[in-house]
């Protein structure tokens, strides 16, 4: 009798170091479960909202939390160390890189797409075809007025650019891309976020925003049609005598339309958990497969093989 006590009271010690150690589910970090905070930068809500949904149905212990920040945001974020994942529109730069090697980190850079820098304007514009060099002119702040820009029948009024916010993927490129300084134009103003950007054009026929095509892209999407029919998308060339173009996947695939960049998912993790799991996801079939569907070029273009029998 005194042996049997004995041993249930072995049996229950184990049973209660063994509940003491217990990690549920969703709270372990492998790849596919656990529970991780990304932040994303906005301009790729349409895209990133469906890629947590669709990788978190298919696993059930999984809980990613995103947030949607613009992208100077999301890049303090990770260098912060308050997460481990950054979905941005460019790699880290030398200095980022040092800074978390410093750390014994390598920080893995993803490229899961290309996406394409889109200009909208108002419906009431009769300008919605543009140069490079038009372009140019205006995003530099050297055209101040639509008349500047020669097209016949150009609006006579003040030329507006308008921006989602002055630390965005859009600004940054706005500032590498054509202005070359930190300074912007006295002609660019900051509307606050990239629905706000779409409201100011549709608003004032005298403006022209930039957003991310990300979100008009997916032409199947009952809200990226509602905000398409709010402005007028702008053409492309890259000179009076050429095509004009859209930012339309096949276009943007092709470079016919110039304003590309591409898209990454930048990794600090430093181990293979939910993160890297995450990672594999968008970058794998499935997650590139979602990106083709919303519009924008995915960076391994799925193939799909076809079985044909020939009946004799």
């Amino acid at each position: 009798m005194k042996s049997y006590f004995n041993s249930c009271f072995l049996l229950g010690i184990i049973v209660f170091a063994s509940s003491c150690n217990y990690t549920p589910a969703n709270e372990r970090d492998t790849p596919t479960q656990g529970k991780e905070n990304i932040c994303v930068d906005e301009s790729y809500y349409v895209l990133m909202s469906t890629q947590v949904f669709t990788f978190m149905s298919k696993y059930a212990d999984a809980t990613i939390n995103e947030r949607y920040i613009p992208e100077e945001e999301a890049i303090k974020a990770l260098i912060d160390d308050s997460v481990d994942l950054a979905v941005i529109s460019r790699e880290l730069n030398p200095n980022e890189i040092a800074i978390f090697k410093a750390r014994n980190i390598q920080p893995r850079m993803v490229e899961i797409a290309k996406d394409a820098v889109s200009f909208i304007v108002n419906k009431n514009n009769p300008d919605s075809v543009f140069t490079k060099k038009q372009i140019d002119q205006i995003l530099s702040g050297k055209a101040k007025n639509w008349k500047d820009l020669n097209n016949n029948g150009s609006l006579n009024s003040s030329l507006v650019v308008v921006l989602d916010n002055q630390r965005s993927s859009n600004a940054r490129y706005l500032k590498d891309s054509f202005i070359h300084s930190n300074t912007f134009p006295s002609n660019i103003t900051v509307a606050g976020n990239n629905m706000a950007v779409f409201d100011y054009v549709a608003k004032y026929p005298g403006a022209i925003g930039i957003i991310s095509n990300g979100w008009i892209s997916d032409r199947d999407d009952s809200s990226c049609n509602a905000l398409l029919n709010k402005i007028s998308l702008v053409a492309v060339k890259k000179d009076e005598t050429s095509e004009a173009f859209l930012p339309l996947q096949g276009y943007i695939s092709s470079d016919e339309y110039p304003y590309t960049r591409k898209l990454y998912m930048i990794n600090t993790e430093g181990g293979n958990g939910l993160v890297s799991g995450f990672t594999s996801y968008v970058a794998g079939e499935k997650g590139q497969l979602i990106i083709l569907k919303n519009g924008i070029v995915p960076a391994i273009v799925p193939t799909r093989t076809v079985k044909i029998n020939i009946e004799h």
